[in-house]
């Protein structure tokens, strides 16, 4: 498992890019919540009469302006909380064992903190499934020039 922080400075870039740009559309999310003047949750399994989709959660592209709509206010929400996942049809990429690809985002405190999880088909001992999932969240974060500094929890 490995955490991610966003410093304090870096806040608003790092919001425009959560709320405003597409970087985070090659996700899925499972569940979010914002703490503001009122608490909304998501439950974001997509029910299939309703929408069509490849995987069992909404695209944060579908989600983000609903969110952002939440967010929107002169004043900071006291808290944010999304849980993203790798769409199902790519988990092959991270290993051929991989179940489901978890990226959990906080923000609390003037401070974002992702950490990585993830959970395997078939158990094994062999950790390289882990490491393989924390490298492509790095170069995911490094690739959109999202400024993060990365802590090791293992």
């Amino acid at each position: 498992m490995l955490l991610f922080k966003v410093l304090e400075k870096d806040l608003k870039l790092f919001m425009k890019l959560l709320l405003v740009n597409s970087n985070f559309y090659s996700f899925n999310v499972v569940k979010a919540q914002v703490t503001s003047f009122i608490n909304v949750s998501y439950d974001c399994k997509v029910s299939k009469d309703f929408l069509e989709s490849e995987g069992n959660y909404i695209a944060w592209e579908i989600l983000q302006p609903l969110l952002r709509d939440v967010i929107r206010s002169k004043k900071a929400p006291e808290k944010i909380l999304i849980t993203f996942i790798l769409p199902e049809t790519q988990n092959d990429i991270i290993n051929e064992n991989a179940k489901s690809c978890i990226l959990n985002m906080k923000y609390e405190n003037k401070e974002v903190i992702f950490t990585t999880s993830l959970t395997e088909k078939n158990f094994s001992l062999n950790r390289s499934i882990d490491d393989s999932w924390n490298d492509y969240v790095t170069d995911f974060f490094t690739n959109n020039a999202i400024p993060i500094i990365k802590e090791n929890l293992q």
